[in-house]
């Protein structure tokens, strides 16, 4: 459940020097994973359906933590169908993009894309694909396109920035987390380290 959830968030965040983005905003402790379990045991169970978001983060996280990608995605290609549900094909394009099988991994994206299409972690599959392929200019392009409808996530900022790097648009990558570091309270830290790098590359500061 949840808990056991939170457990898994620990140890990734302990075993990743540059963890994933909701790491980066939710930063998991032995001290608040207890102040959550001690939360929960106060309600009911919940008999109600998981949130889609949920779902994919722990889809997310079940690819990340496999100690073994390559058997992970065979077992995977073994089971998927046509009528698998969404949940079950974002794994397996997770573990194509995990096994650097990156056009493969970019086909289930725009596949999922293609049927829930404001879908932020299928945007985010998408451009990294695009990334990772050489295609920087078309992932900058869906990125773009996904801030006007959630201009203030984290997320697409973190990767548009990253594709800007990667085309060697550096200066575009540093005023999109100024702007983005002017307007936010408490800034994510991988936000400065990725400022940090694109000021590097374009002979700025991060900072100003």
């Amino acid at each position: 459940g949840m808990y056991e959830f939170f457990q898994i968030m620990l140890q990734l965040s302990q075993a990743n020097s540059n963890p994933i983005e909701f790491l980066s905003t939710h930063p998991m402790t032995n001290d608040r994973i207890a102040e959550i379990r001690n939360r929960l045991m106060r309600y009911p169970a919940w008999k109600g359906e998981e949130r889609d978001e949920y779902l994919l983060i722990k889809t997310k996280l079940s690819i990340i933590l496999a100690e073994n990608p390559i058997n992970l995605l065979k077992t995977i290609s073994d089971k998927i169908t046509k009528h698998s549900d969404q949940y079950t094909r974002y794994g397996f394009a997770l573990a194509l993009y995990e096994n650097n099988q990156y056009q493969e991994s970019l086909e289930q994206f725009q596949q999922l894309l293609t049927e829930r299409d404001e879908t932020i972690p299928y945007i985010i599959g998408v451009a990294r694909c695009h990334i990772a392929l050489g295609n920087s200019a078309n992932a900058i392009t869906s990125l773009e396109t996904a801030l006007k409808l959630y201009p203030a996530d984290f997320r697409l900022i973190y990767y548009l920035a990253q594709a800007f790097i990667e085309a060697g648009k550096s200066s575009e990558a540093l005023a999109l987390l100024r702007r983005y570091i002017s307007h936010k309270a408490d800034p994510e830290p991988v936000i400065y380290r990725q400022a940090a790098e694109a000021a590097a590359k374009s002979n700025q500061k991060a900072l100003s």
